[in-house]
């Protein structure tokens, strides 16, 4: 017998959907209606991604959910000090896809490119705190 999926489980989806970015397990719960407990929404979460609805990514060791794009592309920038996360529109690595494609004899159906690095707003504290006499 096939799982359900249940009335959590689109709510989760639609939260996820909303967000634009991707968004940990912590900011879904927020802006849930529910208030499931944490390990009923990983349990939601693995059902999710297991039915290729989410995907999910690791950045500085928290976990972070998205939207399947239907282009079967994911592109990140995130800052390594407070963990924003920017979606980059457009398909940036189609020419070395082709590439690795040729090269390795593989079907790609599908990518995740990020870049990690500080924001405007983390440098600046940054160059800030530097400057600061001691």
């Amino acid at each position: 017998m096939r799982p359900r999926f249940t009335d959590l489980r689109k709510e989760i989806l639609d939260v996820i959907n909303s967000a634009g970015t991707p968004i940990n397990v912590k900011q879904i719960v927020l802006q849930m209606k529910s208030q499931p407990d944490l390990s009923t929404v990983y349990r939601a979460l693995d059902f999710l991604e297991k039915e290729n609805l989410i995907q999910s990514l690791s950045f500085s060791r928290i976990t972070f959910y998205y939207s399947v794009n239907p282009e079967g592309c994911g592109h990140f920038i995130a800052c390594t000090n407070c963990h924003e996360i920017r979606c980059v529109e457009g398909c940036v690595s189609q020419r070395l896809q082709d590439k690795l494609e040729e090269e390795f004899q593989y079907h790609i159906h599908s990518h995740v490119l990020y870049f990690q690095g500080l924001c405007p707003d983390c440098q600046h504290y940054n160059h800030k705190k530097e400057q600061a006499p001691v």
